[in-house]
Formats: structure tokens, C-alpha cells, sequence
């Protein structure tokens, strides 16, 4: 089925339906668009002078610091880079005699509740209903490739798939179609600067350097060689939306024999790495998999576990195993609070804990990498008025002391850990 389309098996005959031609073409049209995409090469670190990542992004953005103003997404690949370029642009900014407000920072190292008043906040601002600003850059991670319903002049991404560019493009002129029939918020038309949709890509892999250390296995390093040589390939032909993303899709992800690099160890380790660990999670998947409707005749029969029902574990995602964390803040009176302020007291002390009790705690929660404190759980553990509970029971506890106004990291393991207000929480 061409894209944008799908097809509708039935479960009793098997007779396969496709969508009309028509309503096809209907849904192109709302969804068509040329969208040009520049290939930047830069290099991580403190070095590569001009084509250095954070110095080639403040380039990029110079226009939204001038008299036009605009709207710029910057898609960061991990929370640590995030940080580091958000902070880097408020500076950027306030040099600039602008508002530090005017950059914004999203991720999911947030505690709950904060998290969504920032998911509120970029929402209003680039969302389709306005009031649109006048200037905004919002610095982000994968958070906003599918869920958030944004509008940029501009995205920036750091390299990534190429399903998960396309994805992260869409957040770019998102609205355009919308706005011309019904008119845009607050009449504030796109800055002078953007002729048209343009996805940004920084490309360690054009600039001559290997995927980033610090990206871990965020992605398989086959998917980014392959999306950055299929973009190279392309050049400046702009990607039309949809007619062209089926092909992409698949020349990147399309599942090829040739894929193997005979002539290049280097490829060839780095397929096989992909290929292993795409295989690796299937058998785990059919291990896990829940088998069809009529076949279970009680919920115990629902997953294929083995052993005592204490002993089950199950991840969402695989490599993925997290654990929900919460940082609290020791006070130099022998006091525990929920807030920096010291107005919120751990609940549970000394009375029942309330299904309000709950909901505030679980709503200063961040999902945190389980391996971080790995052998050291029993340390961060939760008080003993919490551990029979079935949510709170569970959580990791990071006692942060909280001396002349400042919160003070916390060693876990080889790093240190802390809140911010401004950064969310901070592993260096």
C-alpha cells in the first residue's frame, strides 16, 4: 500500500481491502510538502572549531536571533546533550540582549509533574492554536518525535535513523496546510528567512568522525551509516512528502542480502552487530509474546514465564530496564522534603499514607537506567514506611543534601547525580 495508506485483512476470510485511490490522494494532498534537507558535518567535543556541534547550531540559529525572529526545534539524541545545548543557546540568546525563556528545554528526565507543565508550555507555543511567539527555540530529545503536535520554521536534528528523521521532520512546517485556510495564530506569519520546510542534519559521520561515544547504543551504527550515505547520496534534492518517503524508508531499513560489506570489516562488523541483535530480540520476543485471544483459557496463560510468580520480570523495552527514581532533599534541620523549599515533607511519617500521598510522590518520579544503580539499591533505598507499598515500594530514593541554597550531587556508582530545576536531573 502506497504511502500514505493501508490495508484492512479481514480475520474470518483473509479477503484484503486497500484503501481508495482516491482518499489516497486526498490524504497526499493534505500531507504533501518539499522538504529540503542540509547535511552539516560536525564533530562532538570541545574540538573541530567551525564545525563544531554546538558552534555549527548557534550558526544555524543566528536568524532566529535577528530582528525575524522564527521558531527552531533542536532534536538532541541524549538528555546529556540536550543539557549541554540548551545551556549553550541561553547564552547564545542573552548575548543577544533576549529573554533566556526564549529557549526551552524537554526531556524525560523530568520529574513527572514538571514534565508535563514543559509538554504545556512548548505545546502552547508551537502548537497549532498559538498565540505564537515571536522567537523560540526548543531544545528536545526523541520525546517529540511522535507524540507532540508541534510546528517549527526549522528542525536541527543530531543524526538518526532515517525513519526517525522523517519523523522528527514532520514537526517542521507542520500546520502550514491548516493555517492557510483558516488563517495563523495571531495573523504572525513565518519569518522572512524560511522559504520553506527544512530539516537540519548534524552528521558526525560527514565530517570523518565515528558515531559519538557518548550516544552508546542509542542506535545501531549500521542504521546511521546507512542514513548518512543515502543522504549523501541524495544531495540537495529536496525529499518529497509523501512520494518519496517509501522508497527511503526503505532503502535504509529495507531488509537486503547485500547489506553485508564484503570489502569493508568495519561495515560488515557493524551489519552483523545489527542483524545479531535484531535477531537477539525476536527470539526474546516469542518468548514473551502473548498468545492469541481464544487460545488462553485463564490469565495465567497470558505470558510464558517460567518459575515462581516472585521471580517474573518482564521489560517494556529490551536493554531498556529502568527503575522509577526519586529525589528528595535532606535539610541541614534533619528534615527530608519533596521540594527544594522544604515545604513538601516526605509523607507517610508517622500517619497513613493517603491516596493524595501517593499521587504526590509518584508525581515527582523520573524513569532512570536500572544499571546506574546497579549494587547499590539497597543504599537509595525508600524509607521503611513506604517499602509495603505496591507503588512506592519499589521506587529508588537519590537523598540529595541541600546546604547554603545548593543541591548537592550524589555519587552513584562512577558518576554523580543531582536535580535541577532548570537542567532535570544531571548524570556527570
Amino acid at each position: 500500500a502506497p504511502y500514505p495508506g493501508w490495508l484492512y485483512v479481514d480475520a474470518a476470510d483473509g479477503a484484503c481491502t486497500r484503501i481508495s485511490d482516491v482518499r489516497q490522494k486526498e490524504q497526499a494532498a493534505a500531507r504533501r510538502m518539499k522538504l529540503a534537507v542540509q547535511v552539516e558535518p560536525v564533530v562532538h567535543g570541545a574540538a573541530g572549531g567551525e564545525r563544531n556541534r554546538l558552534a555549527v547550531i548557534e550558526r544555524l540559529l543566528e536568524p532566529v536571533a535577528g530582528d525575524a525572529g522564527g521558531c527552531a526545534l533542536v532534536v538532541c539524541n541524549t538528555v546529556a546533550d540536550a543539557q549541554q545545548t540548551y545551556q549553550r543557546l541561553r547564552t547564545f540568546l542573552e548575548a543577544r540582549g533576549h529573554l533566556a525563556g526564549e529557549v526551552q528545554l524537554l526531556h524525560a528526565r523530568f520529574p513527572g509533574d514538571d514534565r508535563e507543565q514543559r509538554t504545556q508550555t512548548v505545546t502552547a507555543g508551537l502548537g497549532r492554536s498559538g498565540p505564537r511567539p515571536e522567537r523560540r527555540i526548543v531544545v528536545a530529545t526523541q520525546v517529540v518525535e511522535q507524540s507532540l503536535d508541534l510546528d517549527a520554521d526549522v528542525v536541527i536534528s543530531d543524526l538518526a535513523p532515517l525513519a526517525l528523521l522523517l519523523q522528527r521532520a514532520g514537526r517542521c512546517w507542520r500546520h502550514e496546510t491548516w493555517w492557510a485556510q483558516r488563517g495563523r495564530p495571531h495573523g504572525r506569519g513565518r519569518p522572512t528567512w524560511a522559504a520553506g520546510p527544512r530539516l537540519v542534519v548534524l552528521d558526525p559521520l560527514a565530517a570523518g568522525r565515528g558515531v559519538p561515544g557518548q550516544w552508546g547504543e542509542v542506535y545501531a551504527e549500521f542504521l546511521l551509516h546507512a542514513t548518512s550515505e543515502a543522504l549523501a547520496r541524495r544531495g540537495a534534492e529536496p525529499i518529497a512528502i509523501p512520494e518519496d518517503v517509501q522508497g527511503l524508508v526503505e532503502e535504509v531499513h529495507g531488509d537486503r542480502a547485500e547489506r553485508f560489506a564484503w570489502d569493508d570489516p568495519a561495515k560488515s562488523a557493524a551489519y552483523t552487530a545489527y542483524r545479531g541483535k535484531e535477531l537477539a530480540e525476536r527470539s526474546v520476543g516469542d518468548i514473551l509474546a502473548i498468545p492469541r485471544a481464544r487460545s488462553v483459557p485463564g490469565l495465567h496463560k497470558l505470558h510464558h514465564l517460567r518459575g515462581a510468580e516472585e521471580e517474573w520480570e518482564a521489560a517494556t523495552r529490551l536493554g531498556a530496564d529502568a527503575v522509577r527514581l526519586v529525589c528528595v532533599y535532606a535539610h541541614a534541620d534533619g528534615t527530608t522534603t519533596l521540594d527544594p523549599e522544604g515545604t513538601r515533607p516526605l509523607p507517610g511519617w508517622g500517619s497513613a499514607l493517603t491516596p493524595a500521598d501517593v499521587r504526590s510522590v509518584m508525581g515527582r518520579t523520573i524513569p532512570a537506567n536500572a544499571d546506574w544503580f546497579r549494587g547499590e539499591l539497597t543504599t537509595h533505598r525508600v524509607p521503611d514506611e513506604w517499602a509495603e507499598h505496591p507503588l512506592l515500594g519499589d521506587l529508588v530514593m537519590l537523598r540529595q543534601s541541600f546546604v547554603d541554597g545548593q543541591v548537592q550531587p550524589v555519587r552513584v556508582g562512577s558518576k554523580s547525580l543531582y536535580l535541577d530545576a532548570d537542567l532535570g536531573l544531571v548524570r556527570q
